[in-house]
């Protein structure tokens, strides 16, 4: 990693999602790009779903065509215009087989996709696993900031996801997330237990609002690789910003040796 890219702003889009209202969401998401890359964001994540919410019902047709869809290009033309990373938070996308799947994506600040990741773990509570096919990306993406890895929701509750990025040098994980009531304490507890054992930041961005089904509580995270919360949201739309040292991932990783110690 560059010896002057060692900080870095990034921003949690903590926002409603109109459930299967894609125009209404990629509206409103781009509103809030902009307000975030005027406060001086360099990296942004959006929350899972963040373009159609879990209309499942309907998934298969609000799908988009994968790599190239109407959400993927506004945000790779987002991140060029405002020179940003973007987290993609996830959308849905339709193979030609008809599978679908819940993707997210890290888009650089040249527009370019640095990589693709697919849930692999899809949510039984919310019968995402009867409309949508689980994934098995790696999510790992290299920067400028050094590596960093990507998963989403779900994959939280399943720590070798992150371990294996984690191993493989990732040093923010991006998780996007329409994570509902009443599990807060569950969302909290495993994201900062992420941080904590990975030796890593985390960068958590979890919907508000609520569906027919759910509500979803907010409470998007930004946590420092010794575990100390660096920013929480509350319960409705906002903007949660922090600026990481990273090179604090570097001196955790050192202290304590825990990707080093055989055992």
């Amino acid at each position: 990693m560059d010896s002057d890219r060692q900080t870095l702003k990034v921003a949690a889009l903590q926002m409603n999602v109109a459930l299967g209202e894609k125009r209404k969401n990629m509206v409103r998401a781009e509103a809030i790009i902009n307000e975030a890359a005027a406060q001086g964001a360099q990296a942004i994540i959006l929350p899972e779903l963040w373009t159609t919410g879990y209309a499942l019902t309907r998934i298969a047709a609000l799908g988009e065509e994968p790599g190239k869809g109407e959400a993927l290009n506004c945000m790779r033309e987002w991140a060029a215009r405002h020179h940003l990373y973007i987290g993609g938070g996830s959308i849905a996308e339709r193979e030609a087989d008809g599978k679908v799947y819940n993707v997210t994506y890290i888009i650089g600040p040249d527009g370019a996709l640095l990589t693709r990741y697919r849930k692999r773990h899809l949510f039984p509570l919310m019968d995402e696993h009867i409309w949508m096919t689980p994934g098995d990306d790696a999510g790992l993406a290299d920067t400028e900031y050094g590596k960093w890895g990507t998963f989403i929701c779900f994959d939280l509750r399943f720590p070798e996801i992150a371990r294996r990025q984690a191993v493989a040098g990732a040093r923010i994980l991006w998780v996007p997330a329409e994570w509902p009531n009443p599990r807060l304490e569950h969302w909290r507890t495993l994201l900062i237990a992420r941080a904590i054992e990975d030796q890593c930041f985390v960068v958590a961005c979890n919907r508000v609002g609520s569906d027919p089904n759910s509500v979803f509580f907010g409470h998007s995270l930004i946590i420092d690789p010794w575990g100390r919360v660096l920013a929480e949201g509350g319960e409705g739309e906002e903007i949660l910003t922090a600026t990481l040292e990273l090179g604090e991932v570097d001196a955790v990783r050192k202290r304590i040796p825990c990707f080093t110690v055989e055992g």
